[in-house]
């Protein structure tokens, strides 16, 4: 606002009288120049801001690739360069429908990709209409492609049925015996913990495959305790079959048959619980053990937002807490001291687990996904290769609006640019169940998708192959 008779001095934040002495600083002729250096200096501001504005980087440069190049020849080390690069140059490579049915209407809710000792493919497992299971063989040309032809009079390019079980909760693979665990979510004798050997999945014969492991009555104290997941034992634990999350706390199955019920995470107070917080739930939905400690499983329970850290070796009432944002439905450990969780409410995030000992730091993340998306949904597909350094996650609304599957950097929490991803037509309405896995042959892993149409999709690095010449 200008005063007549008065100059406002930006500098100084003041008016000042204009004084007609020639000696004075803000005489007449004084406060004109300093007017005229005022207007040119706004003008200059005015056409660096435009000249500004008219400058773009080229799209080139924002590639991963080019631009990553050229910042790391001016000394810059993007931290998502490699796994940028990586998600930006994934393909479609083929899919394989796992059952007989020309409709392809229900979807893969659980999946598992195997090596077949007989063949240099791979066989995709995966289960639909939460009870059935069956396969495919995963044939590939030279370029690692997926040929699937029905028209075929092989086996190889027919899905087969395994087997049939009641409520599948959970589908996973045990390297260490070389099995598929499953466990069922039914009560009573027809619940509990089933397996396929690689010698039962190979014979391709339905329902003789099929061993019923341990099952336990629906009633006394075995109430309530249906099975939810099943983590198993890694190879260091000689003992252990492999550890069972139920609506009413752990089991453990030994390789005799025998089932050994773990204390209860609520029976006892977990130490130094903050005042108002959550009792803690014996409902288990996640389970993970540490890589190297055997004998400790981390477990996500339901209703409390605890991330159990379980050490077998203890009572229910010793073990250790760290709360998440939500209920954690997937709970994975990314190496001795780092652990993923992610659940609804948009929550994901990767913790430290040194930083349990420290009450200030103890529920702090260490690494925060917000670009996550996944509102309310308990069950859905997540897979993690630390080799990497990605967490895929399934059923997460993209950019268009569909729901396809998105890629997020272990480091950074960022979400990374899929374009080959995004494409609904190859993963049917949506995609449930997703798995990392690298076969026979091939470099680096691929991920694998079990699409809304029943069909497994890989994903691999690469570009399309050209169709007249057979070059990448």
């Amino acid at each position: 606002m200008e005063i007549p008779g008065y100059f406002y001095d930006a500098d100084k934040k003041k008016y000042f009288k204009i004084s007609k002495n020639p000696a004075s600083y803000y005489s007449t002729d004084k406060v004109k120049r300093l007017k005229l250096q005022h207007e040119a200096e706004e003008k200059r501001q005015t056409a660096a801001a435009n000249a500004r504005e008219r400058i773009k980087r080229s799209d080139v440069l924002r590639q991963p690739a080019t631009g990553g190049f050229l910042a790391r020849e001016y000394g810059l080390r993007p931290p998502d360069l490699p796994v940028a690069c990586f998600a930006r140059e994934l393909r479609g490579k083929g899919h394989v429908p796992i059952w007989g049915n020309n409709s392809w209407g229900d979807e893969i809710e659980h999946l598992c990709v195997v090596d077949a000792a007989s063949t240099p493919h791979g066989i995709a497992i995966g289960s639909y209409s939460e009870s059935e299971i069956g396969s495919a063989y995963l044939p590939r040309d030279e370029y690692d492609r997926v040929i699937w032809d029905p028209t075929q009079p092989f086996d190889i390019q027919r899905p087969s049925h395994l087997a049939s079980v009641p409520q599948i909760s959970s589908m996973k693979y045990s390297a260490k015996r070389n099995l598929l665990i499953i466990t069922s979510r039914a009560l009573g004798n027809e619940g509990g913990i089933y397996y396929l050997s690689e010698a039962m999945w190979n014979s391709n014969e339905a329902d003789s495959s099929l061993s019923h492991f341990h099952s336990w009555p629906a009633t006394g104290k075995f109430a309530r305790r249906q099975a939810n997941t099943c983590a198993p034992a890694p190879a260091a634990n000689s003992n252990l079959f492999c550890v069972v999350g139920t609506g009413k706390g752990l089991g453990c199955a030994t390789t005799t048959g025998q089932m050994l019920w773990v204390e209860e995470p609520g029976a006892g107070a977990p130490p130094q619980r903050k005042k108002g917080g959550n009792q803690a739930s014996s409902d288990i939905l996640s389970l993970d053990f540490l890589p190297d400690s055997p004998q400790v499983v981390l477990a996500g329970a339901r209703g409390s937002r605890r991330i159990c850290i379980a050490d077998l070796r203890q009572r229910g009432r010793e073990w250790e807490w760290l709360v998440h944002r939500s209920p954690p439905a997937h709970v994975r450990c990314l190496g001795e001291h780092h652990v993923l969780a992610a659940g609804p409410s948009n929550s994901m995030s990767v913790y430290d687990l040194r930083f349990r000992f420290r009450e200030t730091y103890r529920n702090a993340p260490l690494v925060t996904f917000p670009e996550f998306r996944n509102w309310e949904k308990m069950h859905f597909g997540l897979d993690v290769d630390t080799s990497l350094g990605v967490v895929a996650t399934a059923d997460c609304p993209s950019r268009g609006g569909h729901q396809t599957v998105s890629i997020f950097s272990l480091e950074t929490g960022k979400r990374l640019e899929t374009p080959g991803l995004e494409n609904p037509t190859e993963t049917g309405n949506g995609a449930k169940s997703l798995v990392f896995h690298r076969l026979p042959g091939e470099t680096n892993a691929s991920m694998f998708v079990g699409g809304g149409r029943g069909a497994v999709v890989k994903y691999s690095f690469g570009g399309d192959v050209d169709e007249w010449n057979g070059d990448p």
